[in-house]
């Protein structure tokens, strides 16, 4: 929002990077302040501001707000054995947190041992993130199996935990 309002006040594209880099480092009003006068944005600036647009120090601060969906996902994870199975539960939290994942709940299933420690073992995950299903899969095929995945409301979600 404030590349494209510096952009009609006629600013050049190389201004307009240097504007917000330093806009992005503002931590109060007076550096905001600081920023308008050394790059001059306060001759005619406030004539050519309109009421229904936002303050410039807001617009820094503006956040938007993103469709956050709920799935429970039930996952394979390869290679696992008797001695390894919690460092790849933690592996997997740290795959989630890298990729913006938020666990609610998750629950190791040790569903076989399959010849001397190696296990089927699965995970069922309750999840939050802003990703689409197709996303999801994109990001979770190549270190894990899919095995089932539902797309839960929120009162699913509810009445999934209340039922524990």
């Amino acid at each position: 929002m404030i590349s494209v309002r510096l952009a009609t006040l006629g600013a050049g594209q190389g201004s307009i990077k240097k504007i917000v880099a330093s806009l992005r480092g503002a931590t109060d009003e007076k550096d905001v302040d600081k920023i308008a006068a050394k790059y001059d944005l306060y001759n005619d600036y406030p004539e050519t501001f309109m009421a229904t647009e936002m303050k410039l120090s807001d617009a820094i601060h503006e956040e938007v707000s993103e469709d956050v969906k709920k799935y429970k996902l039930v996952l394979s994870i390869p290679f696992t054995t008797e001695k390894n199975r919690k460092d790849k539960i933690d592996e997997l939290k740290f795959h989630f947190a890298l990729k913006n994942i938020k666990i609610d709940k998750l629950t190791p299933v040790k569903v076989a041992e399959i010849g001397s420690g190696v296990l089927d073992y699965q995970v069922v995950a309750f999840i939050n993130t802003t990703m689409s299903r197709n996303e999801l899969e994109h990001e979770l095929e190549p270190e894990y199996k899919i095995n089932k995945m539902q797309r839960l409301t929120s009162t699913q979600t509810d009445t999934e935990e209340d039922a524990d």
